[in-house]
């Protein structure tokens, strides 16, 4: 019960800190102007930009750059913004690309570099450069409403691709107990937890099907399918989604997207999903943007007494710290209204990552997650409900020298540990392998 009551500390204080971090978003025009090398932050440099402040902002500038060991990407950053509100794009151009080349993912020198090309009528290119940016990230919100704007300033049919492979071997591949016996009984072999390795490959084709300044409607085809050396089964699967995203205006746009995925076991069907999915992004500032998805679906299994719908809610919260560092953090709340109490539960998971670019190339990814899952049925050999505690903590190191076009491999370890009052779900887990994402 202790470990219990210590999970549930954890639980409360991240929740409370993520709480923070979202104030602090919606609180960044207040931050002092004045600062040091060691209180310099990119919100003080907006605000300076903001208000015209200039000296203050290259002074701001000056210091993030000693505090972060940049050389002079914040000063070129802080220059570039202001070449551009007095109209001299030429310069501001050259030194958005300079920043751009060596921080791949600082968004704000996108933005300025695409403000000049568009006030030169060169939509075609600020779209580009957007897709240019978004080739960077992971399939997500925040990668559609990039490619979204993009597509607002230059229409554009052609296909795009997304990849991903994960290799992963486990100690324990099953995440099953390694508990002995309950109540005097012994648990059998086949309950207990075993070594192996797990292996999952996707491909996805993304086809925009119509396009305005303010729509973008697109279909995916999304193959692929998951193996482990344990059960030996293979589940391949096939998911087909159409999504529409408005934009509100150029900080904020919606969607929807209704899809269908069925997932086959050895050959046999084993669950078919009818889904819609609905989402708010909100690009707050240029450092800052806000999410939220909602997912509703109607799962439909081969044993058909765990049919049911699940629902979830997912709000994120993503910040350029600065030109080397990201902050991503997120609160998902979900429910299964399965027809069978034992897989009918409400839980939510607390995931935060932190990723970090180092002088060398070296990236460097940092994260954890914190989950509650309150089952309906009772626990094994109890009168009360089943109810897991977890927590995971995750790394993750790659290399920009060893990225390929859009290629990236990473090589990542986690760790989970989840407390369960029902001993078939006790368990814990090292997990440690290799992961490849593109997107083109």
């Amino acid at each position: 019960m202790s470990n219990t009551n210590s999970v549930l500390r954890i639980l409360y204080a991240l929740l409370f800190l993520f709480a923070l971090t979202l104030m602090s978003a919606f609180t960044h025009s207040f931050a002092q102007a004045n600062a040091d090398t060691k209180t310099a932050t990119l919100e003080m440099l907006f605000s300076n930009l903001k208000r015209g402040q200039w000296a203050e902002a290259d002074r701001v500038a000056q210091l993030l750059d000693q505090k972060n060991h940049r050389g002079s990407v914040h000063f070129k950053f802080s220059r570039s913004v202001q070449l551009a509100a007095r109209n001299s794009c030429t310069r501001a151009a050259v030194l958005s690309q300079e920043i751009i080349a060596e921080a791949p993912l600082f968004r704000p020198a996108y933005d300025v570099l695409a403000r000049c090309l568009l006030r030169d009528k060169r939509r075609s290119s600020a779209s580009n450069l957007y897709k240019r940016l978004a080739n960077h990230l992971q399939d997500g919100p925040e990668r559609d409403a990039i490619l979204a704007r993009a597509n607002s300033l230059s229409p554009d049919y052609s296909p795009s691709y997304s990849f991903e492979f994960d290799l992963l071997p486990s100690s324990n591949i099953n995440k099953a107990t390694s508990a002995t016996n309950i109540g005097g009984l012994t648990i059998t072999q086949a309950s207990r937890q075993k070594p192996g390795v797990a292996i999952s490959a996707y491909g996805k084709l993304t086809k925009p099907v119509f396009i305005t300044d303010r729509l973008l409607s697109n279909v995916s085809l999304k193959l692929g399918g998951t193996y482990d050396s344990v059960s030996k089964d293979f589940f391949p699967s096939a998911r087909i989604e159409s999504r529409t995203r408005w934009l509100l205006d150029e900080k904020q746009s919606v969607y929807i997207s209704p899809f269908f995925e069925q997932t086959l076991r050895n050959k046999k069907h084993f669950l078919r999903q009818f889904g819609m999915g609905v989402g708010f992004t909100r690009q707050h500032n240029s450092t800052t943007t806000f999410t939220i998805d909602a997912s509703a679906v109607y799962l439909s299994f081969q044993k058909q007494s765990q049919n049911g719908i699940y629902a979830q809610t997912t709000l994120t919260h993503s910040k350029i710290i600065s030109t080397k560092d990201k902050l991503k953090n997120s609160l998902k709340l979900a429910s299964n209204f399965s027809k069978l109490k034992l897989y009918a539960y409400r839980s939510a998971i607390f995931s935060t990552e932190y990723e970090h670019l180092f002088d060398n190339g070296l990236i460097a990814s940092f994260g954890g997650d914190v989950g509650i899952k309150k089952y309906s049925d009772t626990a094994a050999g109890l009168s009360e409900k089943r109810l897991n505690y977890s927590i995971i903590a995750r790394i993750g190191i790659s290399h920009r020298k060893l990225s390929y076009r859009s290629f990236r491999p990473e090589l990542t370890y986690a760790y989970k540990r989840q407390w369960s009052n029902d001993v078939f779900h006790d368990y814990g887990s090292h997990d440690i392998g290799v992961r490849l994402k593109a997107s083109f």
